[in-house]
């Protein structure tokens, strides 16, 4: 029985979408303009933290600890800086490039000649899934320099670099699973982007996100409103305020850095919300869960969709 490992390396769809992809001088223009307009962002964000908090502290004597704040206070900016960036970078460009993997087959005619190979459906999917993810993940270590960088300012523990590495991962593996899923019912590439960004947009900054801002501004009139509420409605409405937070990537990035600097744990804590000690694990975590969990399901739906296709 071949091994995960051997089925990915010789599955003929990732092989041939790599070799297209990488072929030419395409994927590297892509990757040095990526990275020249990360680094003006990032030499932007420097300068003018520098500015702010670094540049008094080396013109003054015996201000050590200063030079020390400021640092951390630089590196941390670079860091979520470069996360932040990272963040709408993904969740715009993932969906686009697996939403022509499938229909681009059809709209050339190629796509019944894919499927009536002996390849089943399964590796049709997951090799043009598994492209995608190659490439996107490429980008995202070629930023490494620059976590490097915050890392060596100060102020970011290595495990931060890694949990950030690891949620931009699984953002990637949301979107792309989530425009390869329209991919497999669209009927043009143009369509197919449509649905794409209007289904993603409204995610990135509509309803999640809108319900945290208006939770954290309204926070003192819920209070106020639930003064001693039972047990069970506090626990109900802190966790579906968690959920909500939570399954927005944008929001659940500013959350998970809130809960682990006022709680100092990365997972778990218990806080007091509407009056009540609730348990409360970090947001990063139910988002995990929720990529995971969505993720495979769309996957899963365009491996049934792809597989109706009669074959000969």
């Amino acid at each position: 029985m071949a091994t995960f490992w051997t089925r990915f390396k010789n599955n003929p769809v990732l092989v041939n979408e790599l070799r297209s992809r990488m072929r030419g001088r395409r994927a590297f223009w892509v990757l040095g303009v990526y990275l020249l307009v990360l680094s003006g962002l990032m030499f932007t964000i420097y300068m003018t933290v520098y500015q702010d908090t670094m540049a008094s502290s080396y013109y003054y004597a015996g201000q050590f600890q200063q030079s020390l704040e400021a640092a951390s206070t630089l590196g941390k900016a670079i860091f979520y800086g470069t996360n932040l960036l990272l963040l709408f970078g993904v969740t715009l460009v993932a969906p686009a490039f697996t939403a022509s993997a499938i229909v681009s087959e059809k709209e050339r005619q190629t796509f019944d000649l894919l499927v009536i190979t002996a390849l089943p459906a399964r590796d049709i999917v997951l090799g043009k899934l598994s492209a995608v993810l190659v490439f996107i993940g490429l980008l995202l270590l070629a930023t490494l320099p620059f976590q490097g960088m915050a890392y060596f300012f100060g102020g970011v523990a290595f495990s931060d670099i890694l949990l950030a590495m690891l949620l931009l991962l699984l953002t990637t593996l949301l979107y792309c699973s989530w425009g390869l899923f329209v991919s497999s019912f669209a009927r043009t590439v143009t369509i197919a982007n449509m649905i794409n960004y209007v289904a993603i947009v409204p995610m990135l900054l509509g309803v999640p996100f809108l319900l945290f801002l208006v939770g954290v501004m309204s926070a003192g009139a819920a209070i106020s409103v639930f003064q001693h509420p039972p047990f069970l409605v506090a626990l109900v409405l802190s966790y579906a305020i968690l959920l909500f937070v939570s399954i927005n990537p944008v929001s659940m990035g500013i959350a998970s850095a809130i809960f682990v600097q006022e709680t100092g744990s990365y997972v778990f804590s218990v806080e007091k919300f509407f009056d009540a000690n609730i348990p409360i694990i970090s947001p990063w975590v139910v988002f995990v869960v929720f990529a995971v969990v969505v993720s495979y399901i769309l996957i899963k739906a365009t491996i049934s969709r792809v597989a109706r296709v009669p074959r000969m």
